[in-house]
């Protein structure tokens, strides 16, 4: 049987695996310039769908915003991505969360480096709404959902 954390005391509060608190950023890409659409094709869309969906979970505190626009997805070589990697790096953001796998990234192996290594190796949560893949989630974990997708998206 496996053991299950113990509450612990800090600071007054009680604190246990189930309300952790999630310094979440969204990311959000689109290939070609939106400038001047008003369609569904549009960063501000992307943003704001994955806005609502943060709604109805409390435990994921939007801490930023990154969107980079008119970059190809085949790659990671984009500035806002960098700058979002960077804020990984220095803690200040602990979840990423994206509408779906394609928004970040569409090359297989890079995409792969950073969900299957990276992240867990820094303790980053990653979150896609629409391929209803949460890395905090076990039916998420070695599944194949993720290589699937990635190969589709590299396609």
């Amino acid at each position: 049987m496996a053991r299950v954390s113990r509450k612990t005391k800090e600071k007054g509060t009680s604190v246990t695996a189930y309300n952790r608190i999630w310094k979440t950023a969204i990311y959000a890409r689109l290939s070609n310039l939106n400038a001047g659409k008003t369609d569904d094709e549009t960063l501000e869309v992307q943003i704001a769908y994955v806005k609502m969906s943060l709604e109805s979970r409390p435990e994921l505190q939007l801490v930023d915003i990154y969107a980079d626009n008119g970059y190809t997805g085949t790659n990671f070589e984009r500035p806002e991505f960098e700058k979002l990697l960077a804020d990984v790096q220095t803690k200040r953001i602990d979840c990423i969360i994206v509408k779906d796998l394609s928004r970040f990234g569409r090359n297989f192996l890079d995409a792969g480096y950073y969900l299957e290594k990276l992240f867990p190796f820094l303790g980053v949560r990653f979150i896609a709404i629409n391929d209803r893949y949460d890395s905090e989630a076990s039916a998420s974990q070695n599944g194949m959902t993720v290589p699937i997708k990635g190969m589709l998206n590299e396609l």
